[in-house]
């Protein structure tokens, strides 16, 4: 694992690697047509676009309560949440924002969004962690809920089949949801203090960042749930997996082109990449 980007102090910097400098980065995603992996600051209301080579660049700034974000393949452009309003804003590659959608609150905090991931056809899904609330919306703006249990955090959507795979952190499980149900994927501890997941596959694992214990978790399709990486001590040391360590890694995106995991590390402000598994 090596920093591609960001010098680990806080700041707004555009630069190449460490010369670039990040505020509180959270949320990630991968552009599958054009490889750049673009990285979120809500504190600053900044996206960010960064190379596979570490270029750093600023693609649109000034966002209002944005939450997490996620690429759209069908238009090339980024779906990001409002926290504050439980909106929807499509940001497009030249970096200008509209309003894409607007979520029902049905009686709940709009601060309570979670995570959000769009699939091959277009449609989008946030899960609402408290409420248990997955939200759906089709390409033409239709907007439909399910409740899919307490916690509902991490989602992937890798198949453009109307079916994702959410982790329920009430439970502490990995789960497809589909039409036809509720299959529990992967049960354990581990997965109950996840935020972000991604998915590999090459390896058909899921991988899954733990910003309190500061570790990525790996959870296979075949049920297995281990710690991929991290030591828990709450610092940036770039090495092997068995040494490498971060401080509240919040984001990750599985990059196709590369076979390579991109790592948002919240308190430690730089961009991880994980190579060679």
């Amino acid at each position: 694992m090596q920093t591609i980007a960001g010098s680990g102090s806080a700041g707004n910097a555009n630069g190449s690697g460490r010369a670039a400098t990040f505020t509180g980065p959270t949320s990630v995603a991968i552009d599958v047509t054009g490889g750049v992996l673009y990285v979120l600051e809500p504190g600053t209301g900044d996206i960010r676009a960064v190379t596979r080579q570490g270029a750093v660049t600023t693609l649109a700034g000034g966002l209002s309560s944005p939450g997490a974000l996620t690429f759209d393949p069908t238009n090339a452009s980024l779906i990001v949440t409002n926290t504050a309003t439980s909106g929807l804003v499509r940001v497009t590659e030249t970096g200008a924002s509209s309003a894409y959608a607007q979520l029902p609150a049905q009686g709940i905090p709009p601060t309570l969004l979670g995570q959000i991931a769009a699939d091959a056809s277009g449609t989008v899904y946030v899960t609402a962690s408290r409420a248990g609330d997955l939200f759906t919306i089709l390409p033409a703006g239709t907007v439909s809920s399910r409740d899919v249990g307490p916690g509902a955090q991490g989602i992937v959507a890798p198949s453009p089949d109307g079916s994702v795979y959410v982790v329920n952190q009430g439970a502490g499980a990995l789960q497809h949801i589909s039409g036809a149900g509720t299959t529990t994927i992967a049960s354990s501890p581990m997965l109950q203090p996840t935020q972000s997941m991604t998915f590999d596959p090459v390896n058909s694992t899921f991988y899954l960042t733990d910003p309190h214990d500061n570790r990525i978790i790996a959870a296979t399709m075949a049920g297995q749930v281990s710690v991929f990486t991290g030591t828990g001590a709450p610092t940036d040391a770039d090495g092997t997996l068995a040494i490498a360590s971060f401080n509240a890694p919040s984001g990750i995106a599985y990059d196709a082109g590369s076979n390579a995991l991109f790592v948002s590390d919240t308190n430690g402000n730089t961009i991880r990449e994980i190579v060679g598994f």
